[in-house]
């Protein structure tokens, strides 16, 4: 035999949903507490809820599905050369991390230092430099050099004592 109860000459509309609301936030109650981080639970689902209510809406402002859009995006940034280079290249400033290609670029480069450097000479030594060029470069090192010095003056200073520069000196 089969006992059926029809709820709604028992309970009213409200009576209902004040019913299920109980029942609900119970539910929600049992499983938070089941859980080891229930904080990190909760910011779980809601993290998830928000991705899902985001993409529900933008779907709808867009005739196209936001996916669809995203696709379309990085095929035309992986077809312009400019932003690709900067997102493989990009330094990070303490934001993020560093683009993958820099990090690769900059593991190759330790790793060859020696390579680089004969490079460098070479290239520095293959190079015509023009009259100008030439005493600029001069000049900049004439000017690096003098400062070198007067720093290395200044730190002998604050190292000797001056009585035992003296002596050096007469000797």
């Amino acid at each position: 035999m089969k006992a059926e109860i029809e709820i709604d000459n028992y309970l009213s509309e409200d009576e209902k949903k004040e019913l299920a609301q109980d029942v609900f936030k119970e539910m929600c109650r049992n499983y938070f507490r089941s859980k080891d981080d229930p904080e990190a639970e909760l910011l779980r689902i809601a993290g998830n809820s928000a991705y899902i209510i985001t993409i529900d809406y933008l779907n709808k402002l867009y005739d196209k599905n936001i996916e669809e859009i995203i696709k379309e995006k990085m095929i035309k940034i992986l077809n312009n050369d400019e932003k690709i280079s900067y997102e493989l290249f990009h330094k990070s400033y303490g934001y993020g991390s560093n683009g993958k290609g820099l990090d690769l670029v900059e593991k190759y480069l330790s790793e060859n230092k020696e390579l680089v450097r004969e490079k460098v000479i070479e290239a520095i030594n293959n190079f015509e430099y023009s009259e100008t060029v030439a005493n600029e470069i001069c000049s900049q090192v004439e000017e690096v050099a003098s400062k070198f010095y007067d720093a290395v003056s200044r730190l002998n200073d604050m190292i000797i004592p001056k009585s035992k520069q003296q002596d050096n000196e007469r000797d």
